[in-house]
């Protein structure tokens, strides 16, 4: 039921209903919906919009993606000593674009896993559904936009959005 469930969540994406969203008020709200996950983590999270870039997207489908990419984060800064970060930073992108970073000083993507990781059903985590980036990477397409990744084997990961 599980595998029909994520396998539905994949191949039935609405179409976007976007809107001009002002990215630092935007950022802001879900910071306040993970905030207390890092508190209880002791994760400190950094948030930098520079130049205030106003796009239009799907706020509710962009925010899935965002809160993926922060619980991932998450996920990664297990384990790891004080000094757990995550940064988000936004900016424009180009001439009319814009691009938001989710970084983190994790445990990276080790890489023989980095061509495998926007596959379906892909995972290396032992309850996950290897749904979460592939879903990103579907949303990214449906707004125009992409999704790439850096990573370095225990120096973090770095996941950019853009519009």
């Amino acid at each position: 039921m599980d595998f029909v469930k994520h396998y539905h969540s994949l191949t039935h994406l609405p179409i976007p209903e976007t809107e001009e969203v002002r990215l630092d008020i935007f950022l802001k709200k879900i910071l306040n919906l993970i905030k207390p996950e890092c508190e209880k983590n002791q994760i400190t999270m950094n948030l930098e919009v520079r130049e205030n870039p106003v796009i239009f997207l799907d706020p509710k489908l962009i925010q899935q993606v965002v809160i993926n990419l922060l619980k991932n984060s998450i996920h990664a800064l297990e384990g790891i000593s004080p000094g757990r970060n995550i940064w988000i930073t936004a900016a424009r992108y180009g001439d009319s674009g814009a691009q938001i970073s989710v970084k983190d000083n994790g445990c990276g993507i080790d890489t023989a896993n980095m061509d495998n990781i926007f596959i379906p059903f892909f995972t290396t985590l032992e309850k996950g559904s290897g749904i979460g980036l592939s879903l990103a990477k579907q949303i990214m397409r449906l707004h125009n936009g992409q999704i790439s990744v850096k990573s370095e084997t225990g120096k973090g990961a770095e996941f950019i959005l853009r519009f």
